[in-house]
């Protein structure tokens, strides 16, 4: 890949720069709301948020976790199609850049460098939410469970919230309940007031492997 979003952002245009407006938001906030017309992409500078999908039945579906120096509400942007999913805040304080829809258009006619970039995360997210399909298609939610558990540790995410994790798998809380269980009487995991922490790796993989 070429250029960071922090260096693009340090050396844009004049006329994009003073275009963009920061914003600050408290956990909770909501960014972006799954069903509006898309006005604007946004830089996170830093902080945490969450990306989640409301289906017609209710069921929320964790798709993304930004963190600092990531961009998003491009997809929409490009296709000219209405917000897919809700954006909030997770952590107490974030400071994002917002660009308009014309000026991130125009950004990418007049730099090749924020162009391919710009594709470069498309073809990630693209890349990252077929693997996400491919999972939740072929196997049962107790493989999930794990694979989102182990894809977190391996990010250095050692404590997980239950909430997130049902978002994650996009299940029901009754489901995640047994196999938090059966996963805790296991000694696979360790469960305290709503976190959850990987305690045997190494008997997680086998058991993963069970499906496989």
């Amino acid at each position: 890949m070429g250029q960071s979003l922090y260096q693009l952002l340090k050396e844009c245009p004049a006329i994009i720069k003073e275009s963009m407006c920061d914003i600050h938001v408290q956990s909770g906030d909501y960014i972006m709301c799954q069903g509006d017309e898309p006005e604007y992409a946004y830089f996170l500078i830093s902080g945490q948020v969450q990306v989640y999908h409301i289906a017609a039945n209710g069921i929320q579906y964790l798709e993304y976790m930004y963190k600092d120096n990531e961009m998003f509400g491009e997809i929409e942007i490009i296709n000219n199609r209405e917000v897919l999913s809700y954006v909030k805040a997770v952590t107490n304080e974030c400071h994002l850049k917002r660009i308009s829809k014309h000026k991130f258009m125009e950004w990418m006619g007049l730099s090749e460098d924020f162009n391919e970039y710009v594709m470069y995360q498309l073809a990630n997210k693209l890349y990252d939410a077929a693997l996400v399909s491919v999972v939740n298609i072929l196997y049962p939610i107790k493989y999930r469970v794990m694979n989102y558990l182990k894809n977190q540790m391996e990010e250095g995410n050692n404590y997980i919230s239950k909430e997130q994790l049902l978002l994650a798998i996009g299940g029901k809380m009754r489901s995640l309940n047994r196999i938090v269980m059966r996963l805790v009487e296991d000694h696979i995991i360790d469960y305290d007031h709503g976190m959850l922490k990987v305690k045997d790796m190494k008997k997680m993989l086998h058991e993963m492997e069970n499906f496989e």
